[in-house]
């Protein structure tokens, strides 16, 4: 199956199977170490997508949304943001993506969708943590613009000794009008 556009689709209960499929994927693909064990154990799914839902359900930046074709048929993987910090503007990022479905794209492009989302809560920067030997991710986020340790209110975040830690600016149309001017 080629994808052209992927969609972004607020997490509900309805999705509870589609997960659970694609998670028993992750189970036995070598490459998913990097997913962490919460999202991995099958018998939690239920009681994160329902605070997933919750979440999604009030006005909070904590979004979770799957990603889905375009023709909204197949469930490929996951985005959100799990913390977000209001006074500094950034939001932590998490995504995983199907075995199946990767190298074609579509965690860049899920990501794209996301930063139009981030400029309704004022969320100035996306932060990706990622293991330094998870190479593909990295790729992936040196694709769509983020850059490592950026300097915050004259701070270096470095992260820990394991991790990488990424920032990619959100342009905000107000900004890019500013700029035009």
């Amino acid at each position: 199956m080629i994808l052209d556009r992927v969609e972004l689709i607020p997490l509900q209960p309805a999705h509870a199977r589609l997960r659970e499929k694609a998670l028993r994927e992750l189970r036995h693909d070598p490459f998913s170490k990097y997913i962490s064990d919460n999202i991995k154990d099958i018998t939690n799914n239920l009681n994160w997508l329902e605070k997933a839902v919750g979440k999604n359900l009030d006005e909070s930046p904590l979004k979770h949304y799957g990603i889905f074709s375009a023709d909204k048929e197949v469930f490929i993987g996951e985005i959100g943001i799990d913390e977000f910090d209001e006074i500094e503007g950034i939001a932590n990022v998490f995504y995983w993506v199907r075995p199946g479905f990767r190298n074609r794209g579509i965690a860049r492009q899920a990501i794209e969708l996301l930063k139009s989302q981030g400029g309704l809560y004022k969320v100035q920067y996306f932060k990706f943590i990622i293991d330094k030997s998870n190479f593909l991710s990295e790729r992936v986020i040196r694709k769509v613009g983020a850059s490592r340790n950026l300097v915050l209110n004259g701070s270096v975040e470095t992260g820990d000794p394991y991790r990488y830690y990424y920032f990619l600016e959100l342009q905000h149309e107000d900004k890019a009008e500013k700029i035009a001017l």
